[in-house]
């Protein structure tokens, strides 16, 4: 029986107020990126990886004894971003300060014992998935860590004309640390683990 392999995200979610506002944002979206099974989460990614069943228990057993605070980031505004067949993304820039560094190379010294698996072999846990849109490759902790545009990812549209409307605090708390099951995009569809940092 073939060993199933799932896509998975290890991230930041924001706290409730900056989490809201950004789903307030992304609810403008014209486009159905952002409406039901396809909702976009708020997140900032620390580490993509393609794991075993055996891998993700071992993750969630090594990231349930970590015993971090929250992460307090300054927000540097909207960008976009012209990507793959000149779509628009759309993210929110947070700093990359010593804190977040501190805990994604906690995160990483976990992850780098773990081999990631091959993409293509990997199964999906979201219902109407499209295989074309999985074009994520899992990263290597190296890459991570050097790493300089940290973002809260948006989704893909334009949304800087309402962006001014919707201002989100200058620093940005981000108070769960989580896994979660990645669709197509970048995005996260179905959570797997989540601990509240305090």
């Amino acid at each position: 029986m073939k060993e199933k392999i799932y896509p998975i995200n290890i991230c930041l979610i924001p706290d409730d107020e900056s989490y809201e506002k950004c789903c307030e944002i992304n609810d403008l979206d014209s486009w159905d990126y952002n409406h039901n099974s396809h909702r976009y989460i708020p997140h900032v990614t620390l580490m993509t990886k393609y794991v075993t069943d055996d891998d993700l228990l071992e993750l969630i057993n090594e990231l349930s004894n970590i015993k971090y605070k929250p992460v307090i980031t300054e927000n540097m505004g909207y960008l976009n971003h012209i990507c793959k067949k000149n779509w628009l993304w759309s993210w929110i820039k947070v700093d990359k300060n010593p804190d977040f560094k501190e805990l994604q190379t906690t995160v990483c010294d976990i992850t780098k014992n773990i081999k990631s698996k091959p993409r293509e072999d990997a199964d999906y846990l979201v219902e109407d998935f499209d295989p074309d849109t999985m074009y994520i490759k899992p990263s290597n902790e190296k890459d991570a860590l050097e790493k300089k545009n940290i973002h809260i990812t948006l989704g893909r549209s334009e949304l800087s004309k309402v962006y001014q409307d919707f201002i989100l605090p200058d620093n940005i708390t981000f108070d769960t640390l989580a896994i979660w099951h990645m669709w197509g995009y970048g995005s996260v569809r179905k959570i797997l683990f989540s601990q509240d940092l305090y």
